[in-house]
């Protein structure tokens, strides 16, 4: 196993460079991974955390919450 990951820096390396504003930078944070209504994202950085939430409202909304665990950063996206 590599010391490093695709983005060249090391595992629990504290500064991403990610702003609140780029939050979630896919390949940094995590990576799409999902086909359909099977929309899954899975987080390749220690720190973010990830997940669908089950489709609600009218139209069967599907949203899906991202958090950063070093920043605080939170997002939530409809999709």
């Amino acid at each position: 196993m590599s010391d490093y990951n695709d983005f060249g820096k090391l595992p629990g390396e504290t500064n991403c460079g990610v702003s609140e504003e780029q939050f979630p930078a896919m390949r940094k944070c995590c990576i799409y991974n999902g086909v359909g209504a099977l929309q899954r994202y899975q987080c390749i950085c220690p720190f973010c955390k990830a997940w669908t939430l089950p489709p609600t409202g009218e139209n069967l909304e599907v949203a899906t919450i991202f958090e950063c665990g070093q920043y605080g950063y939170c997002e939530r996206m409809k999709e």
